[in-house]
């Protein structure tokens, strides 16, 4: 008899096989999936809480610049903060009072805390605590950032290299700062502008500051390493390359601050605040941008110092001296243009417009000459009392309807003759000048390569200048150093509040 092998129910059992196959791949496959979207979910939770941490940081700047009163408190924000404990933005019943953030769209968008405390004059420690996507919720992160800031008093002193007010600036041709440039109007930059960091050891990180609106034509190769704040729009048709961050802030309706354009290129490496919630169509700007960003004051418009002539706003100088024609000044002038003259020293006043060839001149002491008509100065000088460097030499033009203007081979010679330039009326680079001090007017027209390195004027060459009172407790934050740190460097969220 013949056996034959019996195949009943093997297809039954290859089928079971192959599904516990599949489903167990399945199940890895999900497994994995889900695995994934935990780490993508966890990641974007991360940079919420980060983002989060970063927004409180620039509200505790604004609040310590502002010496803002907020609930809980007394005193203004600044004032809390210089006292034992620092200040926060408050604690009900040891609860940390988060604030929330929200998309345009109203999704949650993180929560943060932040306090902070003096750590010397006008200088001030931030910390900041961002939870991602909130408090409690799936995943939640928590993150925290700190930064050392200094409050610089804004417009009661010559405290920028390039200084333009209500007539503001414009770029001219290869304009290069290095410090920190105001306008106190719209800026336009033409060709070839750089706002760069100042030299090693002066202050001055690069920024911008502009109390109107800022335009990048086309044709311009701009660079500016430092933040950009601006009370309108900007307009970069360029596709600038920006360092810092950039705020456009809310000054409705003084000007369409929605209309800010980005060219394609354009990049910011901080973060770009718009106060609106677009840009305009066809913009292109990579980086982290943030919408809806109208809680900054606009910056305020500062007029140029006003000089006066008396004998108090020139005592700190042994020399006086008022000259009734320019030609009685030039008279003066080459009677000390030289050491073995004496060299050029002391506080002088012109009548008129007067034309100064500074070539080969020497100075025995700093040097100041005011003007009631415009200042022609050309030349550079060949040196000074070297016990006495830097030795500064101001020119004042005391004339809203006038100019200053530096011609030919005028210039300063760094760490010897330093430049303090003011004018009430315009002021002028005709041919490729570099200064060292502070150039300062009520409008920049400057046409051809001006360099600035700032450095700050002495007391003895404001001694004749007027301050904007309503000025002296304004202040602009300048971030020194940011660190995101461990959530308990330094102390914990809970040492102060449970969240």
């Amino acid at each position: 008899m013949k056996h034959f092998k019996n195949d009943d129910g093997m297809g039954i059992v290859t089928a079971l096989m192959v599904a516990f196959v599949v489903f167990t791949l399945a199940g890895t496959w999900y497994a994995l999936s889900v695995h994934e979207l935990d780490e993508v979910g966890f990641d974007r939770h991360r940079r919420t809480a980060v983002n989060a941490a970063e927004s409180g940081v620039r509200e505790a700047m604004y609040l310590l610049a502002e010496n803002v009163v907020i609930p809980g408190y007394t005193d203004g924000f600044r004032e809390e903060a210089e006292l034992p404990g620092g200040a926060s933005f408050g604690a009900t019943a040891g609860s940390c009072n988060l604030t929330s953030l929200e998309t345009a769209d109203g999704m949650a968008a993180g929560e943060y805390w932040v306090r902070s405390e003096e750590t010397g004059d006008l200088r001030y420690l931030i910390e900041a605590w961002g939870f991602g996507p909130a408090v409690g919720a799936r995943q939640a992160v928590e993150k925290k950032v700190v930064l050392e800031v200094e409050l610089l008093p804004f417009g009661a002193g010559f405290t920028h290299a390039l200084f333009a007010a209500e007539s503001g600036l414009q770029s001219g041709n290869r304009k290069t700062i290095y410090g920190d440039v105001y306008s106190g109007k719209d800026v336009i930059f033409s060709n070839l502008t750089q706002v760069y960091a100042n030299d090693a050891g002066y202050p001055g990180v690069g920024n911008l500051t502009a109390a109107g609106d800022l335009v990048v034509t086309g044709g311009s190769n701009t660079s500016i390493v430092g933040s950009v704040y601006v009370n309108g729009f900007i307009r970069d048709n360029r596709g600038t390359p920006f360092a810092g961050d950039i705020v456009t802030r809310y000054d409705n309706p003084a000007s369409s601050y929605t209309a800010s354009y980005f060219k394609n290129g354009a990049s910011v490496g901080g973060t770009l605040y718009v106060a609106g919630s677009a840009l305009e169509g066809g913009s292109n700007i990579s980086g982290n941008v943030v919408f809806n960003a109208n809680n900054w004051d606009p910056f305020p418009t500062i007029s140029v110092p006003q000089f006066v002539w008396n004998s108090d706003a020139t005592d700190p100088f042994t020399t006086v001296i008022y000259h009734a024609t320019p030609a009685a000044f030039l008279t003066w002038f080459s009677a000390h243009n030289s050491a073995g003259e004496g060299g050029l020293f002391g506080a002088h006043y012109v009548e008129g417009d007067v034309s100064i060839d500074f070539t080969s001149s020497y100075f025995s002491d700093s040097f100041l000459v005011a003007a009631a008509g415009n200042i022609n100065a050309n030349g550079k000088a060949s040196g000074g009392d070297s016990v006495k460097y830097p030795i500064w030499v101001a020119l004042i033009v005391d004339n809203a309807a006038k100019r200053l203007t530096m011609g030919n081979n005028f210039g300063s010679e760094a760490g010897k003759i330093h430049h303090l330039l003011v004018s009430e009326g315009e002021i002028n680079a005709a041919n490729q000048t570099i200064i060292y001090g502070s150039v300062n007017g009520n409008a920049d027209v400057s046409a051809n390569r001006l360099e600035v390195h700032y450095r700050p004027p002495t007391g003895q060459v404001v001694a004749g200048f007027e301050f904007d009172p309503d000025l002296a407790d304004t202040y602009i934050p300048q971030p020194l150093v940011w660190r995101e740190v461990a959530t308990d460097e330094g102390g914990a969220v809970t040492d102060y509040c449970t969240p």
